[in-house]
């Protein structure tokens, strides 16, 4: 399985493809293609692997692209868009690839995915690779906690359980404090969380929609500055005669979110945007700002979080604390409004994953735990690993082995926990 991800030039440097976009384009490199096609907003895009590069097919405008497990940092020099051993062409030695990942990422992007299972969650949904076997569970003296679904919060990165107010016991330097009873065995449901409802089919309700939520302005593109571009489709506002003379239907509004500073799209590219994710929830892709609360399509499950001492299942570079073993089991069931098949069967899912006791990993757990309330941790997709459609497959990074490093989808990872936060953030 790849671990490598695509990257467009910018003014600032290279920045991640939207992963649904990276996962189309490296299944037709994988395939030995000559190019791939991508549309992204109102625009579709032509990647050529020979010269990697990215050409928009209505404005002819073209970016350099890259194949890799992170950005790189170019110097003087720069060649060929490729890390070492990712692709035919080296990359030159004026090149480094960043072992970290900036946290500014594009909105539904994964920094980095070479070191979690599954790959990043697409168009085509990622199944992520058999857990690691079963080892036996510590029998834990505190009671079973049922932890009912929420959404007071705006943002699945919000820390409110007892995951977020324990966080300081483990901080680093002090000596290991085990976590609180009731952190150590807990089982939460998502069955109580509200299913988001369908998008308007029309333009028109589509609009509303989004206005309402937004309070979006309106505005005449010829206004804004000639250096103004959509962060979608990351075309000038000033180049939009060149689209309107070739494409009549072309809609040439901008419209600025209520609460960003000049933060400024295409209506229809908002619209793209609004539809890539779930109904009544949008993110700036400039300052992330979140307007609503953004709900997934998970079926009913159960996950449940059973702590271990030190020793016990140890996480590989955190042997010296105890680790959360966080099992997942969504049953077999029929798709609803909002998934690939309405009304069809599909196959269920059990899943395992591990959290070392750390400080950050604390917080991880708080923030999955959120998020699995939310429906944001599975979806109803096609398992690009097996092949096999109609079934449950991530949505989110996990590590699914204790052991094995980031290639094996296990511990140690040290960079494990910003790209999970990053991801999380987006959502």
């Amino acid at each position: 399985m790849s671990t490598d991800h695509w990257f467009y030039e910018e003014k600032t440097g290279f920045k991640p493809f939207k992963p649904r976009h990276s996962t189309e384009i490296e299944q037709a490199h994988l395939a030995g293609k000559d190019k791939a096609k991508i549309r992204n907003g109102i625009f579709n895009y032509e990647i050529d692997f020979t010269t990697l590069n990215q050409r928009n097919l209505t404005t002819n405008k073209v970016r350099r692209v890259y194949r890799g497990p992170s950005p790189p940092t170019l110097t003087a020099g720069y060649g060929s868009p490729y890390a070492s051993g990712s692709a035919p062409v080296a990359l030159p030695a004026s090149v480094s690839v960043s072992s970290s990942v900036s946290s500014s990422s594009v909105s539904s992007s994964v920094s980095s995915s070479s070191a979690v299972a599954p790959p990043p969650a697409s168009s085509v949904p990622v199944s992520a690779p058999a857990p690691a076997a079963a080892v036996p569970l510590p029998v834990s003296s505190a009671p079973s906690r049922v932890v009912a679904p929420s959404s007071s919060s705006s943002s699945a990165s919000s820390s409110s359980s007892p995951a977020a107010s324990s966080a300081a016991s483990a901080a680093p330097g002090g000596p290991y404090t085990p976590p609180p009873a009731s952190m150590q065995n807990m089982t939460i449901k998502n069955s109580d969380a509200s299913v988001p409802t369908t998008f308007p089919s029309d333009d028109a309700g589509l609009h509303q929609m989004i206005a309402q939520l937004t309070n979006w302005e309106e505005k005449d593109h010829t206004t804004l500055d000639d250096d103004q571009q959509c962060p979608v489709c990351l075309e000038l506002f000033k180049d939009v005669n060149v689209v309107t003379e070739k494409d009549s239907g072309f809609d040439a509004v901008a419209v600025r979110l209520s609460e960003c500073n000049n933060h400024y799209y295409h209506r229809e590219c908002c619209a793209q945007l609004y539809k890539s994710g779930s109904p009544n929830f949008i993110i700036c892709s400039i300052c992330k700002h979140n307007y609503g609360i953004r709900l997934g399509t998970c079926p009913n499950g159960v996950m449940t979080v059973q702590y271990s001492l030190p020793g016990i299942v140890p996480c590989s570079g955190h042997e010296k604390v105890g680790t959360f073993t966080i099992s997942y089991s969504v049953p077999n069931g029929v798709q609803g409004p909002t998934h690939p098949s309405p009304g069809k069967a599909f196959t269920g899912t059990s899943r395992t994953a591990y959290i070392p006791d750390t400080h950050e990993g604390r917080i991880m757990l708080e923030k999955l735990i959120t998020a699995w309330k939310r429906r944001l941790s599975f979806q109803v997709g096609t398992s690009v690993t097996t092949g096999q459609s109609d079934c449950v497959v991530w949505a989110l990074h996990h590590k699914t082995s204790t052991s094995g490093g980031s290639t094996k989808f296990g511990w140690p990872d040290p960079t494990y926990f910003l790209r999970l936060s990053q991801e999380l953030s987006d959502r």
